[in-house]
């Protein structure tokens, strides 16, 4: 490794250190102009970093750096009262900010506009300031019709093509167009396109395999896949939670089988195109589904 890649990775991994202390250990009000400030300044950084060691900036990798940075853009969230980053809604089975207990959160590009300073309520005043969550009726169906697209067709055509990219890049390189030269791919890029492939492959038919269809009839929850449908009673409805970093929004079901086995589904519900944006109580309502035991008298 020569002196200058050691130089951009330590300057890359302080600046990276730099980033995470200033968004997510430092006070939230102005968090959101945080991350819009340090995101693209280490996006530089590792775009930097990835000519240093290659002597060369493939337009792929910028293209590539460049869409995770604006999914990522899109996927971030920030508590609607004291501005706390949270990448993750949904994880644990919780969608409550850390910081403030709070339940609602914003878009960067919302938070941008209407962010300001505030003080951090106290967890008297957050339950006392907290919306009720409204319930309703589930029924009908509550999966988006897109599912049978991202279940069986989106993996064998992103495999398929990925595949057969990186597989060029092993025995045909020479006719491969990269930084548009023909030719042109860096030695040794290959292994980087095949662990890619292995690593989103084995993702991609993880989720394919575990997302169902589901609809809502009763008490019944209906859990479809293919030609297959498995009924589920209300009281067998463990949780729901949102599954962190996918866009559009995932479901995770979970529920215990008549034979008193645990049991987990993905589901995609309907959302707008666009946005992504999902019924903000459809999580709330499937977790009211769950018995809850009873309380003891006093």
């Amino acid at each position: 490794m020569s002196d200058a890649t050691v130089i951009a990775l330590v300057v890359y991994g302080v600046l990276g250190l730099l980033a995470w202390l200033s968004i997510y250990r430092s006070a939230p009000e102005g968090a959101a102009w945080r991350y819009a400030i340090w995101t693209p300044i280490t996006t530089a950084a590792f775009l930097g970093v990835v000519r240093v060691m290659w002597g060369v900036l493939p337009l792929a990798i910028v293209w590539l750096v460049i869409g995770v940075t604006l999914i990522n853009a899109l996927l971030v969230r920030f508590c609607a009262r004291c501005g706390a980053v949270r990448m993750r809604r949904g994880w644990g089975g919780t969608s409550r900010c850390r910081r403030c207990d709070g339940q609602e959160f914003v878009s960067l590009w919302i938070a941008l506009k209407t962010g300001r300073d505030v003080e951090s309520p106290t967890p008297e005043s957050s339950a006392v300031s907290r919306p009720p969550i409204r319930r309703v009726m589930l029924d009908g169906t509550l999966s988006s019709s897109m599912t049978i697209f991202y279940k069986y067709v989106f993996l064998p055509i992103w495999s398929g093509g990925f595949g057969y990219g990186t597989f060029l890049l092993f025995e045909h390189p020479e006719t491969v167009t990269f930084n548009r030269v023909r030719g042109g791919a860096p030695h040794g890029i290959e292994w980087l396109f095949l662990g890619a492939w292995v690593l989103g492959t084995g993702l991609l038919s993880l989720f394919a395999l575990r997302l169902r269809s589901v609809r809502v009839s009763g008490d019944i929850l209906y859990l479809g896949s293919f030609a297959r449908e498995v009924e589920v009673h209300r009281r067998q409805v463990l949780r729901a939670e949102l599954v962190p970093w996918l866009m559009p929004a995932v479901v995770r079901l979970m529920y215990i089988t008549p034979e008193g086995l645990e049991r987990t589904v993905w589901f995609m519900p309907r959302f707008r195109w666009l946005s992504g944006q999902i019924d903000d109580n459809l999580v709330s309502n499937l977790n009211a589904l769950a018995p809850r035991p009873p309380t003891p008298a006093a």
